[in-house]
């Protein structure tokens, strides 16, 4: 009876184990499909944008709106993720590059969004949102409180990375801006605050972009 035991619980841990390996691949699969899409997306406002500045003289005739709308995908996708890092992926390595690609889009999305606004004038307000993975109680306050904001501002971007996170791209950021702990919010490229900012703090920065 013991051996027959010891069998169908080895039995019912390899189904178990098969069936989150089959279920990882499925997030796998439906978060690299949103990724690529928003890439794409990008890439064609991108290309879309430089060739009418090209072919009209410079002038700046981009739809922002469409611009906005690629910056809440980017924090949708960032959402999905996050989700799925919470369920303890099998294919922990998959992910990882997942994470990688979602940062150097963001970072290409922050470049992109910076050289519009240098060319045609600030219109927008951009959020760089640094967090961290461990001890992230403050992290998650934040995020919560970006998450808020986001949905009530039209015009506001938040891109998100993770502070520790072991890519080039994210080290070249967060020694740029001299981010040392988590969170640590960038707004509008250049004003750094650093710790836990409350909404109201926050939504009085956002308010006070507006009307500048």
């Amino acid at each position: 009876m013991l051996v027959t035991a010891l069998i169908i619980t080895i039995a019912i841990f390899l189904i178990g184990f098969y069936l989150g390996y089959l279920l990882d691949n499925l997030r796998i699969d439906d978060a690299s499909q949103l990724l690529k899409k928003s890439e794409l997306d990008s890439e064609s406002f991108e290309i879309s944008e430089r060739f009418f500045y090209l072919f009209t003289k410079g002038e700046c005739s981009f739809d922002r709106l469409r611009l906005n709308e690629l910056g809440k995908q980017l924090a949708d996708m960032g959402r999905t993720l996050t989700v799925y890092d919470n369920k303890k992926l099998t294919r922990r390595q998959s992910y990882n590059d997942l994470k990688r690609k979602y940062f150097i889009s963001e970072l290409k999305f922050y470049n992109m969004n910076k050289e519009l606004d240098d060319k045609c004038g600030k219109k927008n307000s951009i959020i760089l949102f640094f967090y961290n993975v461990e001890g992230n109680e403050e992290s998650l306050r934040q995020g919560y409180v970006l998450d808020i904001l986001g949905k009530e501002y039209n015009d506001l971007s938040i891109l998100s990375f993770d502070k520790d996170f072991d890519d080039y791209s994210i080290k070249s950021l967060t020694s740029f801006y001299g981010v040392e702990k988590a969170p640590t919010i960038i707004i509008n490229y250049e004003n750094k605050y650093q710790g836990f900012v409350s909404e109201g703090e926050l939504r009085a920065v956002l308010n006070e972009n507006k009307t500048n």
